[in-house]
């Protein structure tokens, strides 16, 4: 039986470019399993910040007087438009569609939402607007979100555009 062999004649590389070959092929692989590692730590998903937590508070059965530009601007640390997400038993989630002071959460929680603001009722998918200080909703102030309290807000959270004051500018020694 004959056996037919056919072999290739492979170049003489001399060992100081073999050496060269090799280095050059471990830096690649290094490079392209780091790359995977800068991938997946880019990709990977990253957990979501916590909710702010507001709390209501009793408002002992006082009538309420709507919300003022003023009382608003100078009460509310925190004051965010959102819509309601869940309502269980005495706790309201809201997504967050607007901050207008403070927070930067996207979510929302208001526990003891009953005792602060008895009269409401809320429903997921309901827009309202929300004031608090310092984590304690501020009693009477929160609204629906209609075209007028909206600008009510806006009103009470636009930033102030006092134009710079002129100073009159003197040479040295005058």
């Amino acid at each position: 039986m004959n056996v037919r062999t056919e072999t290739h004649d492979m170049p003489h590389v001399p060992k100081r470019h073999r050496f060269r070959l090799a280095l050059v092929g471990t830096a690649a692989a290094v490079l392209v399993s780091g790359g995977g590692v800068a991938w997946g730590t880019t990709t990977s998903h990253q957990a979501s910040p916590s909710p702010l937590v507001l709390t209501g508070t009793a408002s002992g059965g006082a009538r309420c007087a709507a919300p003022t530009v003023a009382g608003l601007r100078h009460d509310a640390t925190t004051a965010f438009e959102g819509t309601v997400t869940s309502v269980r038993g005495d706790q309201v989630t809201f997504h967050v569609d607007h901050w207008y002071r403070g927070g930067g959460a996207s979510t929302v929680r208001i526990k003891n939402v009953k005792g602060s603001e008895p009269d409401l009722t809320y429903a997921v998918g309901g827009h309202w607007l929300v004031p608090a200080r310092k984590g304690v909703l501020l009693a009477c102030s929160v609204v629906g979100a209609d075209p007028t309290m909206r600008r009510l807000f806006q009103r009470a959270f636009a930033q102030a555009t006092t134009p710079p004051r002129s100073v009159p500018v003197t040479a040295p020694g005058a």
